[in-house]
């Protein structure tokens, strides 16, 4: 059915526009698909997820996970100290 249309739309090419030779061309071609059950539409999806400066906040982080781990040296008494009385 398809190569029939082909073969009419042929007989009146010259007097059709680029447009509608494009048109019926690309008409033909997915209907010709479609009765074949090949697919007529392709579509790809891409997720890109970046991570910046990752290594920096790390290393930021871990720094002050170890600044507020520190106990103080000076000025602080322990716990366990007693005071003379």
């Amino acid at each position: 059915m398809a190569a029939d249309s082909w073969e009419k739309a042929a007989d009146k090419m010259e007097n059709a526009s680029y447009y509608q030779l494009v048109m019926g061309g690309a008409i033909l071609l997915d209907k010709a698909r479609l009765l074949a059950g090949e697919s007529t539409e392709n579509i790809a999806v891409l997720h890109h997820h970046e991570l910046v400066a990752v290594d920096g906040l790390a290393a930021a982080l871990g720094q002050a996970l170890l600044d507020s781990n520190k106990s103080p040296t000076s000025g602080a008494k322990k716990s366990n100290d007693t005071e003379a009385l």
